[in-house]
């Protein structure tokens, strides 16, 4: 049996939350791999916002 969690906040506050931690850490990175893919990781999470925000818009139209 599967346990759920609760959430108190929104997928898209915890999205950008994780996405502001990523920058700040990226911030105190030397340059090498681990900034890298620090900063592939901040780019997912943008992508990831951005979709989630489409989705919810008014832009999105059903088929047809």
């Amino acid at each position: 049996m599967r346990r759920r969690v609760e959430q108190t906040a929104s997928l898209d506050e915890r999205l950008a939350d994780h996405l502001r931690q990523i920058e700040e850490r990226v911030k105190n990175l030397p340059p090498g791999l681990e900034r890298v893919e620090a900063l592939k990781k901040a780019e997912k999470l943008r992508h990831a916002v951005a979709v989630y925000n489409y989705f919810l818009s008014n832009e999105l139209k059903p088929p047809g």
